[in-house]
């Protein structure tokens, strides 16, 4: 029976889990470029139009600022200047003479179904 070194056991062992933390790294990149990318699509379509649809036509999406060599994170957004109705519109707001306009929920729905699809496919991607 021949003898096995463990620091090359070690050594073996460690390049696997590399090649692993590699592949699903990517995944998970991949997975969360999709999500953002559909998100922001869904977003044009479902929010509210108005009298120019802008503010519909205004949502992006970007690498967001904390992302790094190991972690990835995107940021769904509305761009300039329709961002300061975001709010508004999804929690309602009152008008200058009094009444109240009623809220559209359209991010807080949006935001849910995003976090479906990414936990659907990670546990495609990763086997779960």
């Amino acid at each position: 029976m021949a003898a096995i070194n463990v620091d090359q056991i070690a050594n073996a062992l460690m390049q696997e889990l590399d090649i692993y933390l590699s592949n699903t790294v990517e995944d998970i990149d991949h997975a969360v470029k999709v999500v953002a990318r559909e998100t922001a699509a869904e977003l044009r379509e479902t929010a509210p139009i108005g009298a120019t649809g802008e503010y519909a036509e205004s949502w992006a999406h970007r690498r967001s600022r904390q992302s790094g060599k190991d972690y990835m994170s995107m940021v769904v957004y509305s761009k300039k200047p329709h961002y300061g109705l975001t709010h508004l519109l999804e929690k309602g707001h009152d008008t200058v003479n009094g009444t109240w306009v009623d809220p559209i929920p359209h991010i807080a729905p949006a935001e849910e179904k995003a976090a479906l699809w990414m936990e659907d496919m990670l546990t495609k991607k990763l086997g779960g």
